[in-house]
């Protein structure tokens, strides 16, 4: 919440910087003199009025002082500047906007001659600002005459010629219909003429954006989507290239690091075809080195500079030296070179000169409290200062033989000057302000109050803080003697900000009217280096609020200020300080909060991507979330607190502001809520600007001042007033109800538009007391310039919406907004079975044994071990009370335990509350050895682990972590990284980041040593199959990843996907990759090992596969067991899409197949004495796991699945040469008694089908009808139903599965369609779904049953449909656009896609987008939109808990077929995700479906007896 500039100070909310000093100075003595440069001219119109001699000064209370600095001077004067750059010809243009324009900002030119007029280079129908990061910045670059821009209203990015012939903007960048893609920071590329610059893509989320780093080509006849040329990590900025073009520079940093905590200086290098091919890490990448670099610039001669705070904790000068890829310091000072990165485009130092052996660089940088400029020599290491007026410096820019300095002093605004230098360089001959922010404002320099910085002890002993102190100030006007005036304590936003002491005419407004005015720095400041800026960390709300309280009491103490009339106020962060300062001290009376922050808790839920872990640090544990919202102590409140509110605020959403609203409202609180509309986190228009001031004068005067206060700038003959309203009664209206009107009148209430009175809530003094808490307040005005009324209103009157007592002015207007509540959808339960019996059948087949649940266990099962000796059973490890299960990466688990057979020790995810437990495996243990917790505590089941692998080397676990420590809507946006956990659980410490910054990760796999270590991440918007990475860290002494190396998918010629990465005993990393002929094969760091089209490997869904191990190592060669599935048409029809097991000699690239009976095989596991481990999580039972410890088999494991077969492990041993199997023993089985249905069993036959494309075929696996019981009449044809299986980047495979076993010995035939997306063809088949989900899928489908039926298989009227998850979406899809189907299941499908892409968890987020396409796409295949072509009966199943695919889906396709008078079930399932887990579900689930089908399509009863559920619009 960085205080974005307030619209109420000057723009120059930069940060003050200091070195550790003993002595400050109370004022600016060492202010640079100014009489030898030029002073901006002033009009005559612009002279300072007449002011009275010091005799003639009037004596009246403080406060009540009449001021030529009026809110509309404020208002009026408070230009911001945006930027500034040089064109062509070395003509200044800046960006400025426009408070008497809404705000508008508008790029200006300098006039060619000096008497001429600036140039505004906009036109009217554009404004140049960037939403990127919220705070902007960088909005516009210039290169010679082309000018590139972000236009505000759309976002854009528009290229104009500065030429006076051709100043049309055009448009470079797509038109996204709206301001969802912001672009900032860029730089043209005139080697390939394009424009490199942040991007920020809110399409998806608008809480979390996708940053990257893109080009825009420069020809604006051919618009493109702008190619993505870096990504993969939270954030960027500064992106820059060399003066050849070769080179980029950036920096980045990740969640939940801020820019200034920590961040990394990257240089990549550019291909010839434009793509960054190769990266290096500058700075930021040793953990020993804490540092947040920033600001990186290439000199002429393409050496490297940047500013950074790695050695004294102050951001200095620094320089790379690529040779080495070594860091040199240019200049050393305990002052600050920089400032934190809030806003693009900051711009501290300038190459003025570049030798071969030496670089001339202007700098700014700050100490003790100013700024100052500077000439640096790098190779002397010198720095010589320039004497100019400026105590404050933002930017510099460097012009032709001269600087362009944005700068500004206590008596100067913000302005842009030019400093000519000599010819040595060395000095400024001449200084001209070019542009200011308030060019009148010197004629009020008798009323301005200068800064005095002071120093103030804190509450921490030995510990001071900092502040500017500005008295009371005006020609006019003194005070008695005995009196003290009023203070108002600022508390600056960020709240890693800075408050300056430059002139500020909001500061003055105040001080003018006489009241004291202090601007705390509290600790946590920038300006003073790291050390005092991390005092707040986990300490905001505490730190800041102390410094601002002991300031305050310091200035009490030293007869400064009137301790009975302190006041506070603070906007964004700042206004969070304001209300923590209300809320758990009683130093201040009264409290004005601009955009403030109320609830913390909402404020990480509800905030930008930015900032949304910011507060992560400065904040704590949930407890201190808790005990530092102010809005959960409303009882600790007990003086009048006036807000403001933007109601378009992303930072700070409106309903923190109307929170602590209502709650002091219920309380009886004096309390005031006026919100804006068009205003965002920072008030920009002029009348908004004017009335926030204008408000908090008089909330103050009235109720903590006790004096009447002059808006107005008029003089009157009173010299005082007794301290109270004037002209102030109450009047009774004319009705029963008791209605009380208060009307103030006078001179100093200042006119009110219609516009600024939206939604205004004001108390005129306390309420009547016979109105107690309840109070309403009209707002009764005049747009015209006349005095306006309020109108209090008791609770027992009528509604205010309707209010009896009216005044004479022209309008009423109601001051604060009802909100309608949301209602919530009440969980649906199951239908009740219908009360008549089901229709007669035409025939009916008697059950068969096999049981009509295809599963009876719940997945969360224990772990057990293998028997130690035969004919022992297994032994359950998980106590009853544990359930071992994940939900890393949403419902997709795995990876849930590992197990080390060194130490017998197991450590696994618990699945009630996620954390990691550690458990004793020994004999003597196992059994009653009791769980003991490594990872702390969180409250609930919001951080989950996976993946891991033990760290012997240094006593620890490294895993995957998913962190969702927040509320919603964060929750679909965890954090994912690889961090370590201590084995020692007698200390529970918070996991330590190893690994972070990408969207995903998985396979963190250490070497044998522990000092490498390997993972695959991978970024939005790819799955981790259609582009990843595999990275090798190496692994300090102390643990800590300090050097990275990338070994696949970085380079952009190869489209790849690493999968599974492996060390072998000798220290050679294997891994699985489809670079080279799009099928996954065995590679090593970086060859071939085999190639074959077969897939060694499947899509990463879950967490934990395993395809290969490595039997043994010689120095020569390496012997894989490995797994692999190939294609059908490379083997005869009986080995159609089987998997194999074999042995491969990496050395003589050899592969000898195993005979096994598994023709399906998922994951093998060797123990370190060629005694396994298994892993499986899709099976008829649920195997999340199977571990061997050192007491098991020698042997080697499988798990496997064939026809006849379900998912079982099974022991194969090995001859001495591990070339074959001699022997094979199931060791488990997910139904181990299914043998005993054997007969009822129909065989899978492989089908290649052709598709809607010419030449094209696909591929399925049919089961015809089989009962060893029953037979059909010769004529019928039996009804088909047809699975279209999930993923949609999945396979269906031709494995014992008996739900499906459970159709067809009912006499259904069954087919399960691999649909062109399909994993296990490779690359090719898989990417035939891209952009065309919803159309080859159901294309496929629908082909694949008129195939069956026009081959006499199946019935063509008795065609049904089925599917899970994305396999539900193609079902609803083929029963909107096709007619192929006559009934059709839904298993938490998916019915409208942009709902699916806005709810669904991250893992999936961008899944979609690959496979859909524009938003046109998204809306035409969704298939709720067009139920009007739905036209059978839909039966739907969910579960409520699901995350993936959330229940509101299936509800809406259920509401929109319901009234249409479709026939249609839905069935909700409590305590289901995604995929049915428990037995009772499962089986009412393959029931209702059969009865449904069977009722509405089959014309038959079926044999078991079920009762069917009810199903709307059916009799």
């Amino acid at each position: 919440m960085a205080l974005s500039v307030s619209s109420i100070a000057t723009l120059t909310l930069t940060r003050f910087s200091s070195s550790s000093f003993n002595r400050i100075s109370k004022r600016f003595s060492s202010r640079a003199p100014t009489n030898t440069h030029n002073r901006p001219q002033m009009s005559s119109s612009s002279s300072s009025p007449t002011e009275p001699k010091q005799s003639e000064k009037i004596s009246a209370p403080y406060g009540s002082w009449k001021s030529q600095i009026t809110a509309d001077v404020v208002s009026g004067a408070s230009k911001r500047l945006g930027g500034t750059a040089i064109d062509s010809l070395g003509r200044l243009i800046w960006l400025e906007s426009r408070p008497s324009e809404s705000g508008r900002a508008v790029l200006v030119r300098e006039p060619d001659r000096p008497e001429g007029e600036p140039v505004d280079i906009t036109p009217k129908d554009y404004a140049v600002r960037t939403l990127a990061q919220e705070y902007g910045g960088g909005a516009f670059s210039v290169s010679g005459d082309i000018l590139i821009f972000s236009n505000y209203k759309d976002q854009r990015l528009y290229k104009q010629s500065l030429s006076p012939n051709d100043s049309s903007p055009v448009p470079l960048t797509p038109d996204y219909g709206g301001p969802v893609v912001s672009y900032a920071d860029g730089v043209f590329d005139a080697r390939f003429n394009r424009f490199v610059t942040v991007q920020e893509d809110r399409r998806q989320s608008s809480t979390n954006s996708t940053t990257t780093i893109v080009t825009v080509g420069l020809d604006g006849k051919n618009i493109r989507e702008p190619e993505v040329l870096i990504g993969g990590t939270d954030f960027y900025a500064f992106p820059r290239l060399d003066p050849k073009g070769e080179r980029l520079a950036w920096i980045e940093w990740c969640h939940p690091n801020m820019p200034w905590d920590q961040a990394q200086l990257w240089v990549g290098y550019i291909s010839d075809s434009g793509e960054v091919h190769k990266k290096i890490c500058v700075a930021g990448s040793d953990p020993t080195i804490k540092e947040s670099p920033i600001e990186p610039k290439w000199s002429s001669k393409g050496e490297l500079f940047f500013v950074t705070d790695r050695q004294s904790g102050y951001w200095n000068l620094y320089k790379w030296v690529e040779s080495n890829n070594e860091v040199l310091s240019v200049y050393s000072l305990d002052a600050e070179f920089s400032k934190p990165l809030w806003v693009f485009g900051i711009n501290s130092y300038e190459f003025i000169q570049s030798h071969e052996q030496k670089n001339i660089i202007a700098c700014c940088y700050r100490q003790n409290g100013r700024s100052y400029l500077g000439i640096l020599d790098d190779a002397q290491g010198s720095l010589s200062l320039l004497s100019i007026p400026f105590t404050d410096i933002d930017n510099i820019t460097l012009g032709i033989n001269c600087l362009y300095v944005e700068g500004a002093s206590e008596v100067d605004p913000l302005s842009v000057a030019k400093v000519t230098l000599d010819e040595d360089k060395s000095k400024a001959v001449d200084f001209k302000i070019i542009w200011s922010s308030s060019p009148d404002c010197l004629k009020y320099k008798s009323y301005f109050s200068l800064p005095e910085l002071i120093e103030f002890p804190t509450e921490v002993p030995g510990q001071t803080a900092f502040a500017y102190f500005y008295p009371p100030s005006n020609p006019n006007y003194q005070a008695t003697h005995d009196e003290k005036p009023p203070l108002l304590l600022k508390s600056h936003g960020g709240p890693t900000a800075e408050s300056r002491g430059i002139l500020n005419l909001s500061v003055q407004y105040w001080t003018s009217r006489g009241w004291a005015y202090v601007d705390v720095n509290y600790g946590g400041s920038t300006g003073y280096g790291r050390e005092y800026r991390e005092r707040l960390l986990k300490k905001w709300g505490i730190v800041d609020v102390d410094d601002c309280c002991s300031c305050a009491k310091y200035l009490v103490g030293s007869g400064k200020a009137d301790g009975e009339r302190l006041c506070i106020t603070g906007g964004s962060a700042g206004g969070y300080t304001t209300l923590a300062a209300l809320a758990f001290r009683d130093t201040f009376k009264a409290g004005a909060s601009l955009y403030g922050v109320a609830d913390l808790n909402m404020l990480r839920a509800e905030t930008h991507k930015f900032e949304s872990h910011y507060i992560d640090n400065l904040v704590g544990n949930e407890k201190d979330y808790y005990d530092r919202s102010p809005i959960n102590f409303a009882d600790k409140f007990s003086c009048p607190i006036i807000l403001f509110q933007g109601l378009e605020d992303k930072v700070v959403p409106p309903d923190q502001a109307r929170k602590i609203y209502k709650a002091l409202k219920e309380k009886g609180l004096p309390v005031a809520l006026v919100e804006y509309e068009g205003e965002q986190h920072g008030f920009r228009k002029a009348e908004n600007i004017k009335f926030t001031l204008e408000q908090q004068m008089v909330f103050f005067a009235r109720l903590v001042g006790r004096f009447k206060v002059c808006l107005s700038g008029h003089l009157d003959n009173r010299k005082g007033n007794n301290g109270h309203l004037d002209n102030m009664k109450r009047e009774q209206c004319g009705s029963k109800d008791e209605v009380a009107t208060v009307e103030s009148r006078g001179s100093e209430v200042a006119s009110v538009s219609e516009e600024m009175m939206s939604q205004m809530a004001f108390f005129l003094g306390p309420p009547p007391p016979h109105h107690h808490n309840d109070i309403y307040v009209l707002l009764n005005f005049n747009i015209l310039s006349k005095p306006w009324n309020l109108t209090i209103a008791s609770s027992q009157s009528e509604s205010p919406s309707q209010p009896k007592c009216r005044t004479s002015s022209q309008r009423l207007l109601l001051l604060w907004k009802l909100s309608k509540s949301q209602l919530p959808m009440a969980p649906g339960n199951l239908p009740s079975p219908p009360t008549s019996s089901p229709p007669p059948p035409s025939y009916s087949l008697a059950p068969p044994s096999i049981p009509s649940a295809a599963s009876s266990a719940s997945s969360l099962a224990p772990v057990n071990p293998e028997p130690e000796r035969a004919g022992e059973g297994p032994v359950d490890i998980t106590p009853k009370e544990y359930a071992v299960r994940t939900m890393a990466q949403g419902s997709e688990s795995g990876g849930a335990f590992r197990v080390s057979a060194d130490t017998d020790t197991l450590v696994f995810s618990n699945y009630s509350d996620q954390r990691l437990y550690k458990q004793s495996l020994t004999s003597s243990t196992i059994g009653d050895s009791s769980p003991t917790p490594l990872t702390p505590d969180y409250g609930g089941p919001i951080v989950s682990y996976a993946d891991g692998v033990f760290d012997a080397r240094l006593n620890r676990y490294i895993t995957l972590r998913e962190g969702i420590r927040r509320a919603t809507p964060i929750i679909n946006n965890p954090i994912t990284t690889i961090v370590a956990v201590e084995l020692d659980s007698t200390d529970i410490r918070e996991p330590e980041v190893l690994v972070g910054g990408s969207d995903f990760y998985a396979f963190p796999r250490l070497d044998r040593k522990g000092e490498r270590l390997a993972w695959i991440e991978w970024s939005h918007p790819n799955m981790p199959w259609d582009k990843a990475q595999l990275w090798v860290g190496y692994i300090s002494e102390i643990g800590e990843v300090y050097k990275r190396i990338c070994v696949a998918g970085c380079d952009p010629a190869i489209r790849e996907s690493p999968t599974e990465p492996k060390w072998s005993s000798k220290g050679e990393l294997f891994f699985i990759t489809d670079r080279q002929n799009g099928y996954w094969n065995l590679y090593k760091w970086v060859i071939s090992v085999y190639s074959w089209d077969a897939e060694f490997s499947r899509p990463l869904w879950n967490f934990g596969m395993n395809s290969y191990e490595l039997i043994q190592s010689h120095e020569q060669n390496i012997l894989i067991a490995c797994s692999y599935r190939n294609e059908f048409w490379m083997f005869t029809c009986r080995q159609n899409g089987r998997s194999y097991l074999g042995i491969l000699d990496d050395v003589q690239s050899s592969l000898s197949v195993l005979n096994i009976p598994f023709t399906d095989t998922d994951n093998i596991v060797l123990p370190k004495i060629l005694c396994p481990f298994s892993l499986c999580a899709k099976a008829v039972k649920y195997l999340t796991g199977l571990y061997i410890s050192k007491l098991a088999y020698l042997s080697m494991q499988t798990l496997g699945i064939n026809c006849l077969y379900v998912v079982c492990s099974e022991g194969v041993t090995l001859d001495d040469h591990k070339s074959k199997a001699v022997a094979f023993k199931i060791i488990w089985s997910s139904s181990p008694d299914c043998l005993k249905y054997k007969s009822y069993f129909s065989l899978p036959k492989v089908i290649r089908f052709p598709t809607e494309v010419p030449g094209q075929t696909a591929f399925a696996y049919f089961y015809t009808p089989s009962n060893p019981d029953y037979q059909a009449t010769q004529e019928e044809k039996p009804p088909l139903l047809l699975q279209a299986h999930g993923g949609p980047t999945f396979e269906s495979r031709g494995i014992l599965n008996l739900s499906i076993q459970y159709w067809t010995s009912r006499g259904w035939a069954f087919v399960a369609v691999n649909y062109g997306g399909s994993s296990g063809y490779g690359r090719e088949y898989r990417e035939r779904l891209l952009r065309k989900w919803g159309i080859v899928d159901v294309n496929d489908c629908c082909s694949c049953a008129r195939y069956l039926v026009d081959s006499g298989k199946v019935d063509g009227k008795r065609l049904c449909i089925t599917g899970d998850s994305a396999g539900g979406y193609t079902t609803l899809a083929a029963l909107a656009f096709r007619d192929t189907f006559k009934a059709g299941a839904s298993l938490y499908g998916i019915a409208v896609l942009t709902m699916l892409r806005a709810e669904t968890q991250k893992f999936e987020s961008h899944y979609i987008d690959n496979l859909v396409g524009s938003e046109k796409d998204y809306f035409e295949r969704s298939p709720i939109n067009f139920i009007d072509r739905i036209s059978c009966p839909i039966i739907l199943f969910q579960g409520l808990e699901d995350k993936s695919v959330p229940p509101v889906q299936a509800r809406t396709i259920y509401h929109a077929l319901k009234d249409k008078v479709l026939p249609v079930a839905l069935v909700e399932y409590e305590g289901e995700q995604h995929g049915f887990r428990k037995a009772e579900n499962i089986k009412f689930t393959l029931e209702q479906q059969m009865v449904f089908f069977a009722r509405l399509v089959g014309h038959f009863k079926v044999a078991d007896d079920i009762t069917p559920i009810k199903i709307d619009n059916f009799n």
